[in-house]
Order: C-alpha cells, then structure tokens, then sequence
C-alpha cells in the first residue's frame, strides 16, 4: 500500500498544487489509503463535481471497483472509454480482472489482465498478475 499512498500524494501535488480542493484530495486519498473506501468514494465525487478534473473521478470509479458497487461495471467502462489515457487505467482494470477472477469468470479476467501493461503495475502486484 505504501506505493500507492506515494503515487497518491505525487498525483495530488501534480494536479492540484496550490488549488483549493487539495486538502480535500489529501484526505481521500488518505482515507482511501486507509480502506475507507466508501468515505473517500465520496470525497473524490465531491472534488470532481467541484474541481471537473478526471483523477477524483477516476479515484471514486477504482473505490467503486474494489467495492464492487453495484453497477460499477458501466461507470468503470464510460471512465475508460472518456479518459484513456489516465494513469488510473491500469489499476482499475487489474482491480476489475481480479474481481472477474473471483467470481471464477477466468476467460473474461484473463483478457482484461491482458489489457494491462505489466510496466504499469505496484511490485506488489506483480506475483498475481502473472499467476
């Protein structure tokens, strides 16, 4: 988790440097890295409506993801198909091809783990994605 605390907080000073809404982006992240991810879910949709930056919004898709919100499948596609080239890509479809995974959909997981570029993953990972 620590990676993704330090990814955090460089993305926050990147996008948000001197903005009103960083405090704000700090405190979810850190509830977010603290697994208080339906409190952070909405921090992050507060920031974006305020904001209109797409990171916040791509925070609360990957809480909506790892929690397996209901309906998060069609959010995490329209983020995905608005934003493609947001760093958050590649975590929100290893989180997805994971819950794939669980759920035993192993054909479905295993084509949305090929879609990740291994570059892109924590080392933490690593091991799992290559299983």
């Amino acid at each position: 988790m620590n990676k993704i605390k330090c990814f955090a907080v460089l993305l926050s000073a990147v996008l948000l440097s001197g903005s009103l809404y960083a405090d704000d982006l700090k405190n979810a992240l850190r509830l977010y890295e603290d697994g208080m991810l339906v409190r952070s879910r909405t921090l992050f949709n507060d920031i974006q409506k305020s904001a209109g930056s797409e990171e916040p919004e791509g925070w609360s898709v990957l809480c909506d993801v790892l929690m397996k919100t209901v309906g998060y499948e069609g959010r995490m596609a329209d983020f995905v198909k608005s934003n493609p080239h947001s760093v958050l890509i590649p975590q929100i479809r290893y989180a997805y091809a994971a819950n794939l995974f669980d759920e035993k959909q192993y054909k479905a997981a295993s084509e949305e783990f090929a879609k990740i570029d291994f570059k892109t993953l924590y080392k933490d990972q690593e091991d799992e994605f290559l299983f």
